[in-house]
């Protein structure tokens, strides 16, 4: 019997050295596929928040009115992004307008292996995995706006203020103060890992006794310089901030939105329900196994995830609350997840391996219906619809009115002069259709189950005939439907 208890603990210590080994070029192959993933979803038509970001980014005259903030006050100004898109102006190529998000997101990946490199080789190709393939994340680390570097910057001050806990150096303090300062120029929704990261310091201070003094020093060195920059931030640019509105949600309703886009769960109301209980549950779990194993960051998730997002909400009391606003806490949730699934394998326990590799397996396969659609669809398909029209139509000035002036308005004056077979497209605005009848009609909508009517009859205007549906991916983007009038010649 013990030389078969023997055999039996051999084999594991087999199993375990085999996985390892196989751990290296496996993250390595995932994190290749995921960059890859980013690029070719950085391609296709921007959508109307990119346009807006090049749209205010060509306004200003100078860098200094981005930097100074002289102008601009408007949410859609994510500052880094309008910086860097004022810094490279006109392009042709839209991936050069997405490269920043490009970018962070390939950063993005790097830091979440540094960060799970402490749990061993498993949790690093699970992270990586969880990470490069959520639709959501391979969505914002692809498109032209400020969520990608924030997520960047979010996970490097964790990592910094992580580092400097364990083994602290006084060199690591300004980069801190620089990733959090940029982290709020990249979108303001940082300030909910900043605050995070405050909780977490000052949880890890209060049971100090003999080095107390030491660390209330080192928690006002780290956090009051971006404390003061993000009171600044406040007073010059957020407090008389004009935002660019849409609908409004309930924030259980926005909870439930933000479950479902990090489980890769549909988003129809019984699944979404599910997904916030799920969410509910695997925090639970998560955040209590990390405090029975010893693992001092145990504490840091449920204020990530949890108490931080909550407390923001509380204080600010947004009117509009989208999911898109906690984007920059998913990684971190990936992150728990994989220490998590690590665990269960490495207990050894049946249930719990194929317990690990279920929930794996749904998480990859919730998410790769929403990164195919995007792959396939990406946030529109704008261009074509404008080229049809342009082909379809007599010589002369064509005219195109839509079901909402300023959204399809701004996509439509955007790209029609960079194509010469859609110069002489003209946007017509409802008030002047009673003047000018137009000669296509354009509808839109993100309900990817919608289906167009045939006819949209409008009095003293005409009868418009369904063409073609343009899709997107959902999120960012629009569906758009193509009518023409009849009287229009064929």
């Amino acid at each position: 019997m013990k030389i078969k208890a023997k055999s039996k603990r051999a084999n594991e210590v087999r199993v375990r050295v085999d996985i390892s080994r196989w751990m290296f070029p496996a993250t390595c192959l995932v994190f290749l596929a995921s960059c890859t993933l980013m690029i070719v979803a950085a391609r296709g038509d921007l959508w109307l928040d990119e346009i807006w970001s090049i749209i205010f980014a060509r306004e200003a005259k100078t860098p200094s009115d981005v930097v100074l903030l002289t102008r601009l006050h408007h949410d859609n100004n994510h500052i880094l992004n309008t910086l860097f898109l004022q810094v490279i102006g006109e392009q042709r190529i839209v991936l050069v307008y997405r490269l920043l998000a490009v970018i962070s997101g390939v950063g993005s990946l790097c830091v979440v292996a540094l960060l799970a490199k402490r749990w061993g080789s498993l949790e690093i190709f699970l992270s990586v995995l969880l990470t490069g393939t959520s639709y959501p994340l391979l969505l914002y680390f692809s498109e032209a706006r400020g969520y990608a570097p924030a997520i960047l910057f979010s996970l490097l001050s964790y990592c910094l203020q992580e580092q400097n806990q364990r083994d602290f150096k006084v060199y690591k303090v300004p980069l801190f103060w620089t990733t959090s300062i940029l982290g709020a120029l990249s979108h303001l929704t940082f300030l909910i890992i900043s605050t995070a990261l405050l909780l977490t310091s000052l949880v890890r201070v209060i049971p100090e006794n003999e080095r107390q003094r030491s660390g209330v020093s080192r928690l006002l060195l780290h956090h009051l310089p971006p404390l003061a920059f993000f009171l600044g931030l406040y007073l010059i640019f957020v407090h008389d901030m004009a935002t660019g509105g849409g609908p409004i949600y309930t924030y259980g309703a926005v909870f439930e939105q933000v479950a479902a886009l990090a489980l890769g769960i549909p988003q129809e109301p019984t699944w979404r329900f599910i997904a916030g209980f799920c969410m509910v549950i695997l925090l639970a779990i998560g955040a209590v196994t990390l405090y029975r194993n010893g693992d001092e960051v145990w504490l840091f998730y449920p204020f990530v995830l949890i108490a931080a997002p909550l407390l923001m909400l509380s204080l600010t009391r947004p009117q509009y609350l989208y999911a898109r606003y906690f984007i920059v806490c998913f990684p971190f949730f990936y992150l728990l997840v994989s220490r998590l699934l690590g665990l269960w394998w490495r207990s050894g326990t049946e249930y719990k391996r194929w317990s690990m590799l279920a929930i794996l397996a749904l998480l990859l396969l919730g998410h790769a219906h929403g990164s195919y659609r995007l792959l396939t669809f990406g946030r529109g398909n704008y261009s074509a619809a404008l080229a049809r029209i342009a082909e379809s139509s007599p010589p002369g000035t064509v005219r195109i009115g839509s079901d909402h002036d300023l959204r399809n308005r701004t996509i439509i004056e955007f790209l029609a002069p960079g194509n010469s077979n859609t110069k002489r497209l003209r946007y017509v605005a409802k008030e002047d259709w009673h003047r000018e009848m137009p000669d296509w009609l354009l509808t839109h909508n993100q309900e990817l189950s919608d289906k167009p009517p045939l006819q949209i009859v409008l009095e003293r205007i005409g009868v418009y005939q369904f063409v073609e549906a343009y899709e997107s991916s959902g999120i960012s983007g629009w569906n758009w439907f193509l009518y023409r009038r009849e009287t229009v010649a064929r």
